[in-house]
């Protein structure tokens, strides 16, 4: 049995976005994303709600696909006519372990996980 504190890092109101990856990237509240969990492999579908600063909390079913200190992949996407395909530019933010922002990155190169 885990004690309260260990608890209270799994668990969250809601599951949130930091709002300053979440306007960096332009995604919108309730956007669906997908979270790739670098850690334990998991890949689940949820959305987006924007939280407090340096928050990525997952609640519900989600919550049981990650724990905190896992390196996840968020990934938004969007469908652009074929003309307008050819011009568009990802935003990537790529973070520290803290959950700040160190890199913003117009595609995504083979690595992008910092040590």
């Amino acid at each position: 049995m885990q004690n309260r504190e260990e608890r209270d890092l799994y668990t969250c109101e809601k599951s949130r976005l930091d709002e300053n990856l979440m306007e960096a990237v332009e995604l919108g509240e309730n956007e669906k994303v997908q979270v790739f969990n670098n850690t334990d492999g998991a890949v689940l579908e949820t959305y987006a709600i924007a939280g407090g600063s340096g928050v990525i909390c997952l609640t519900g079913a989600a919550a049981r696909r990650a724990q905190p200190g896992d390196v996840v992949i968020i990934i938004a996407y969007a469908s652009v006519e074929n003309d307008m395909a050819q011009e568009f530019t990802p935003a990537v933010a790529v973070h520290d372990r803290q959950n700040c922002i160190q890199q913003m990155l117009s595609s995504e190169p083979a690595s992008t996980t910092l040590e």
